[in-house]
């Protein structure tokens, strides 16, 4: 035994058809990767190359938060935010499903505050009468996972590994590591939210800063 760490990993999904995951073995000039990506997307999520081993399963982590905004009683509009009244952003957003062998289309209304869209209309815990509720997420933030998968395919360290989680933001993942060096690590990788006034566990005024988030660890 070469007394060298070898790297086993349940990401804890269940099988599906189609498969969530698409088992391939890429070669390109000095590249040559082994493992799973999401089919359609270019890059090994979790595997090895000659250098490293990496894979990950979920943190569970809260990456989410309900607001309750406040509406102008003068014009629906607006909301409440810090003593002054701003407007909703409205959009529309255009979903294609099939049913049976056609494609149909069908355009929903999107209202939006600085916390997120309002999800009403599609939360049917929801009372018809209830205040506009907007969903914040970290997946609204700018991220790009192609470009980290990216690194994890060129690292040749634990240092160079963990430039990927620059990119790599949401979901917060449990990632594990290991090399030919010997080395193995551990990172909770992603965007987790800092609350300083509440946990998360329930909606907050909208309209009050201090349920913001300040920042993320």
């Amino acid at each position: 035994l070469s007394g060298k760490p070898l790297l086993a990993n349940d990401p804890h999904l269940e099988h599906y058809l189609p498969s969530i995951w698409w088992e391939a073995h890429v070669k390109a000039g000095d590249l040559e990767a082994v493992g799973t990506m999401f089919p359609g997307t270019p890059q090994i999520v979790l595997g090895h190359t000659r250098h490293i081993a990496w894979a990950a399963t979920t943190s569970v982590t809260d990456l989410q938060d309900l607001y309750i905004e406040k509406v102008n009683p003068n014009d629906p509009s607006e909301y409440l935010y810090n003593g002054n009244y701003e407007k909703f952003i409205e959009h529309n957003e255009k979903i294609l499903y099939r049913s049976g062998k056609e494609m149909k289309e069908k355009e929903l209304k999107v209202l939006e505050s600085r916390h997120g869209p309002i999800i009403n209309s599609i939360a049917d815990f929801l009372p018809d009468d209830a205040p506009p509720i907007a969903l914040r997420w970290t997946g609204w933030e700018p991220s790009d996972e192609l470009k980290g998968f990216s690194i994890f395919t060129h690292a040749r360290s634990w240092n160079e590994f963990k430039e990927a989680f620059k990119h790599l933001k949401v979901p917060v993942q449990n990632w594990v590591y290991a090399d030919v060096n010997g080395n193995i690590g551990y990172i909770a990788g992603g965007l987790t939210p800092i609350r300083l006034n509440h946990d998360g566990s329930l909606p907050v005024p909208g309209d009050d800063p201090r349920y913001e988030w300040a920042g993320f660890i």
